[in-house]
């Protein structure tokens, strides 16, 4: 239940920070490192013990890395509003 309450309100800090290119693009790496935290976390727990309070399995652990890694990736992208110039030129 409570990985479910995590990821609604991952969801709800995206619908709320989309609103804004900057406030998205300090989400996606912020998100991302999150993410990864909790791949790191899932990976070194004992599974069947009370420090799994976010129950995380094997899939889940593949799943945070991948968004982690996603978020992390998407936050790089170039800024559209940026005027275009051609490798090599100043």
């Amino acid at each position: 239940m409570l990985h479910n309450l995590v990821h609604l309100a991952f969801g709800g800090g995206e619908a709320a920070l989309s609103r804004s290119a900057a406030r998205a693009m300090t989400y996606l790496p912020t998100g991302g490192v999150i993410y990864v935290v909790l791949r790191l976390y899932g990976v070194f727990i004992d599974r069947d013990s009370g420090a799994n309070f976010v129950p995380i399995n094997s899939d889940g652990n593949w799943r945070h890395l991948i968004l982690g890694l996603g978020n992390d990736r998407s936050s790089c992208a170039p800024d559209p509003k940026a005027p275009y110039r051609a490798p090599g030129t100043t």
